[in-house]
């Protein structure tokens, strides 16, 4: 789907993921590369704060694995 986003206008790419999660790609602005930023989302439910932030660190290891797997094709 397509939404309005109330930003300054940018070239930058949204994948929001079933969980929630999100990943952003966007060109340098100074450099001839393309950036990607990755937010781990989780719902905090029950036991400690940690297990939570251990199931996101958990994520973003899985897409980085990912994201260098496609970057060495």
């Amino acid at each position: 789907t397509e939404e309005k986003i109330l930003l300054p206008s940018s070239d930058v790419l949204l994948f929001e993921l079933e969980d929630r999660s999100k990943i952003f790609v966007r060109p340098s602005g100074t450099e001839p590369k393309t950036k990607i930023y990755l937010m781990a989302h989780e719902v905090y439910k029950e036991g400690s704060i940690e297990t939570a932030i251990a199931r996101c660190d958990a994520k973003l290891e899985r897409f980085k694995e990912v994201m260098l797997s496609i970057e060495n094709k």
